[in-house]
């Protein structure tokens, strides 16, 4: 499945090259998962705490970081697919939504954790690929576990599961070559087409007040948070 995903870093992230490849990956895993079973476009905008908090102060009121949000296009159930109706007329492709994420805070997370910065990377990208399409673990309970479960399966399919071996996560780590379950390779972005993304102001941290406004439904759609 020919899925667009349009990827930006921008430069306070400090982000390694190759965990573009790895958050790609995790997204075509999530999907294929899933079943979704249609060409889809989904937005990736790295970040740091301070332009992640920007962005949740702009969107949810509320003035600190997290560690990723997700900004659904579509009010969908966990198990449902979007439908041929859903594509953009002019490109084909069925807009998803958007994802950013603090690789600040997934640096954190993963050393409190004690796993990788790869394995915490993934994690929050299959995170809010299951939030756009509809997951959600807003009650602790029943939702959670099945979001958690989703999450786990997924992830070991790509080589980065919970099971670690001692001094050594299963993905390596970030200064050695990560090896990731192969994917069927996806459609890639050419350089012009990155101008496509959302509107983003850089200037030091990102001020990206505009990220999910621009896409015209947002203030009907929800937006979730990460763990």
């Amino acid at each position: 499945m020919k899925h667009k995903i349009i990827y930006q870093a921008g430069p306070e992230a400090q982000a390694p090259e190759h965990l573009k490849s790895q958050i790609k990956t995790a997204v075509r895993a999530a999907l294929r998962a899933e079943g979704v079973d249609l060409p889809c476009e989904i937005n990736v905008l790295i970040t740091d705490d301070e332009g992640i908090r920007r962005i949740n102060d702009a969107m949810r009121d509320l003035d600190q970081p997290t560690d990723v949000l997700s900004f659904p296009m579509f009010q969908l159930a966990p198990g449902d697919k979007p439908s041929p109706e859903d594509a953009d007329p002019e490109t084909g492709l069925v807009p998803l939504g958007d994802m950013v994420l603090s690789l600040e805070r997934a640096r954190s997370q993963a050393e409190e954790y004690g796993h990788s910065l790869e394995r915490e990377v993934c994690y929050l990208t299959v995170h809010s690929v299951l939030h756009l399409l509809g997951y959600d673990h807003l009650d602790e309970g029943p939702q959670k576990a099945r979001m958690r479960d989703r999450e786990e399966k997924i992830l070991a399919q790509i080589g980065s599961s919970r099971e670690e071996k001692e001094g050594e996560s299963t993905m390596e780590k970030t200064h050695k070559k990560v090896v990731l379950t192969k994917i069927e390779p996806e459609y890639e972005a050419a350089p012009e087409e990155n101008g496509s993304f959302m509107p983003l102001v850089v200037a030091g941290a990102v001020f990206a007040a505009t990220f999910a406004l621009c896409r015209g439904v947002m203030k009907q759609v929800p937006f979730r948070k990460g763990k």
